[in-house]
């Protein structure tokens, strides 16, 4: 259902898709059914995609807006080692190439503590942005918790959105740690419209992504849907029927290699695996020279 003038008090949780297009005066009925204690989601993206995949930052004005609910997406997007492949191609000829820009959320990566991700093995976010809490607007009211953060060997990409892979490049001065990408808020938030307008008691989370929803990762990446199925029964109804689901959603991702096992496996592909190959073919020359004679002998 769209966003009007009004959202009805039996809604039990609003999930509101992207900032750019929305009017004034449904920011003020979002705003006015947080107050009431509605519970929210938010998937915002902090930056546009195009077709030529060419990024645009999202307007700053119109991402501040969320400021007084203690967070705020930014005008940045995060690259990871720990990624997924992509398809692309260059005139006739297309290709599938690792792709920083789709992050594969590891289980390390996913809070073990919170029913929403507790028993998910995964995620995939694709041209995904950070999440900033606003420390000015947290009350006292309100605690955050991150539900889904970035690698240890992630960096923030803010300047330049040129999102080809050609241009992928990690920069020397650049910053490698994890990066908030889903954040939960609990408690009394500040209205946008009223700095001393307090809310009651609601929850909010937040993603710096709306594309993971996009038909293509949910047919790919099924756990994607899991995990907005979860955070929605878990704002509405509690944390009931959480597991039953996430214990279908089965995704083992195989842990990234060290430095030392990617050198092992490439010296066993290099030198032993000629080895193994000269070492069959003379085998197989005195097996066929054994059955040769003896075939000899026979007549």
């Amino acid at each position: 259902r769209v966003i009007d003038s009004i959202i009805p008090p039996s809604t039990n949780c609003l999930m509101v898709i992207g900032l750019d297009s929305l009017r004034e005066s449904q920011k003020k009925a979002i705003d006015d059914y947080i107050m009431r204690g509605g519970k929210a989601i938010f998937l915002i993206d902090g930056v546009s995609i195009g077709k030529s995949l060419w990024g645009t930052p999202l307007n700053q004005n119109i991402l501040q807006w969320t400021k007084n609910y203690g967070f705020m997406v930014n005008n940045d997007l995060i690259l990871d080692v720990s990624n997924v492949e992509a398809p692309f191609s260059s005139g006739y000829v297309s290709f599938i190439l690792p792709y920083p820009y789709w992050i594969k959320i590891l289980p390390k990566g996913l809070n073990k503590k919170n029913p929403i991700t507790r028993d998910l093995e995964s995620l995939v976010l694709p041209w995904s942005s950070s999440v900033n809490l606003i420390q000015d607007s947290i009350t006292t009211d309100i605690t955050h918790e991150i539900l889904v953060a970035s690698s240890p060997y992630s960096w923030q990409e803010k300047d330049f959105f040129a999102l080809s892979p050609d241009f992928i490049k990690k920069p020397k001065s650049a910053i490698t740690k994890p990066y908030p990408l889903a954040v939960l808020l609990r408690g009394k938030v500040r209205s946008a419209f009223d700095d001393k307008k307090l809310s009651s008691e609601t929850m909010i989370l937040v993603v710096g992504n709306s594309r993971f929803l996009e038909n293509p990762f949910i047919r790919r990446y099924p756990v994607n849907l899991v995990f907005l199925m979860n955070a929605m029964d878990v704002l509405s109804f509690g944390d009931a029927l959480v597991s039953i689901r996430s214990k279908g959603a089965i995704s083992r991702p195989i842990k990234p290699l060290t430095s030392t096992q990617k050198a092992l496996f490439k010296y066993i592909n290099l030198f032993l695996m000629p080895i193994l190959v000269v070492v069959l073919g003379i085998a197989i020359f005195f097996v066929r020279k054994n059955w040769l004679k003896k075939v000899e002998e026979s007549l």
